[in-house]
Order: structure tokens, then sequence, then C-alpha cells
């Protein structure tokens, strides 16, 4: 449920985006925490104080003038909050993967309320965990809260193929895709993930949001401990087998799938401070330019 913590931090981050939206164009202020939320509807010539990103190349070319493209806003846009609750995701020291994931997915969920936005929500590890369709309305946003309130304790493993394949079922117009995921289970050399990734940016606007514990990065999954010359045994806690070697064996196939698939990867650590987060993440989205591969906790 939304917390007097969480209150105070959809209040903090309300604040903050309305201030960077200041100056800048109309439906600016929805864009900075999703999608931009809108509809092609021309294409004209390029006046100076036109947003370049808008260029249109294709026509600009042909024309031998800039052309930019012009979108009306949609009255009315999707939100689709997915979560992976494997057994990995509830792996964390200050607090779990999933706590951090529902934490980040409510003040999105009620950011998106505000602008009378349809919000629906997916959980999943081999199986789907939750599901509730997409609609509008008050109402509709607490019972999404008590959904990812009542989320349990999961041993499963993550069957990625499965979520991918649920979401692209959904039937409706493009929606705004936020997916949250520790990503331990990637691996680039499984053709699967990066066909239905792709396929999935094809049809909605994607997301990935990446929950990790610093743990992870120093000490290893859910046990771990320091071997001979500072190498770490690490321990997976959805197979159960092991690895020795000086820094995660799951990182760098994260990172080649993030490169194969997308670069929009927004990293998020269960000892961040909610506000500072969800700012840096405003700022990124509001410059235009691409996530960095980690977002380190302010000092």
């Amino acid at each position: 449920m939304l917390t007097p913590e969480l209150r105070k931090t959809l209040t903090q981050v309300e604040y903050f985006a309305q201030r960077l939206a200041k100056g800048q164009q109309s439906g600016r202020f929805r864009s900075l925490y999703r999608g931009q939320g809108m509809d092609f509807e021309e294409v004209r010539e390029y006046v100076p104080g036109d947003d370049v990103r808008k260029m249109d190349w294709n026509v600009t070319a042909r024309m031998q003038k800039p052309h930019i493209k012009v979108f009306r806003e949609e009255k009315e846009s999707t939100l689709l909050l997915c979560i992976d609750t494997s057994a990995s995701m509830w792996f964390g020291k200050e607090k779990t993967k999933v706590q951090l994931a529902a934490e980040i997915a409510t003040i999105f969920a009620c950011l998106s309320e505000k602008q009378k936005d349809q919000i629906g929500f997916f959980a999943y590890d081999t199986k789907e965990v939750a599901f509730v369709p997409p609609r509008s309305g008050t109402d509709h946003l607490w019972h999404i809260l008590q959904v990812i309130n009542k989320l349990e304790l999961s041993q499963e493993r993550t069957d990625t193929a499965f979520a991918l394949e649920r979401v692209m079922r959904l039937p409706g117009k493009r929606m705004q895709v936020l997916w949250f995921s520790d990503f331990l289970h990637l691996a680039k050399s499984d053709p699967v993930w990066t066909k239905g990734m792709r396929a999935l940016q094809g049809k909605h606007q994607l997301q990935l949001i990446e929950v990790a514990d610093r743990l992870e990065d120093s000490s290893g999954d859910a046990a771990s401990f320091s071997g001979l010359s500072g190498s770490t045994l690490w321990r997976d806690s959805e197979t159960g087998r092991m690895a020795l070697g000086r820094g995660s064996p799951t990182k760098p196939k994260q990172e080649r799938f993030v490169r194969e698939v997308s670069r929009k990867l927004w990293s998020a650590y269960t000892d961040e401070n909610l506000v500072d987060l969800f700012r840096r993440y405003m700022v990124q989205k509001s410059s235009g330019k691409k996530f960095p591969k980690k977002f380190e906790a302010s000092s």
C-alpha cells in the first residue's frame, strides 16, 4: 500500500518533475516519468526552436529542407508494470529487490493515475503470479497497489520467455512497459530472450529497470564467501550452482544482453534513496540521452 514514507516520496518526485518540466513543451511533465504519450500527426518544415530530436531525416533529404514530425498528446495512455518475482529477486541487505521494484512501481502507478492513464500490472516467475488488466481510475489504482503489496516469496526460477509471450499477447494499443528484474538469468547465447525483447520493443515502448543489491557486486548472490587470492564463491539462488571468481559471473552476460537488445537500462540499488533515484531518472529522460549502465548512489 501507499505508506506515509511513499506518500512523502511521491510528493517530492512530483514536485521535482514539475520544476524540471517548466519552460519545456506542453505535455513534457508526463514524459519525464514514462513515455511521450504522443500520437504522430504530421510532418512540417523546421523552425528555429523546434526539438531537433523530432527531425524527420527521410523527408528532410527528399525536400532538401529540414522537416520535423509533429505529435499530438494522447488523452489517455497505458502503463504496464512488469515485476520478476523469482527466487533471486527476494535477496537484499537493506530491502529485497522485489520490495524495491514494488516501491518504484507504486510511484510510477500513482503518477500515471494523476494523468488519468490506464495502468496494468503483471508479475511472474515460471508462471503468471499476478495480472491486473489495464484500466483507469482511483479504485483501480488501489486494487493494483493491493496486489503489489501481497506479492509472496517465491523459490521458482525466472522464465522470461513465458513472460514476454504473455505480454505480447495482450490486446490493445501501444503501451509504456516498465520491466523490473535483476536480469541475473540472462545470457547472450540464448536467442529466445533477444528475439522476444526486440519483438516487444517493436510493439510497445519498453523500459528495462534493473533492481540490484550491492552485495551482489562484492559478495555474490544469496550465499557466498571469500576464497583464495580475493576470489569469491558464488551461489545462484535459483539453480544452486556454484562458481569461483573475482566478480559476478552473471554481469558480463547481462551487459552483453543489454548491448544487443537495448540501451534503455535503468539500474536501481536497494540501498538508494528513492527520491534521488527518481531525480536521476527524470533528469536523464529530459536530456534525451541513453541511460548509463549504472546509477551510483549519491554521496
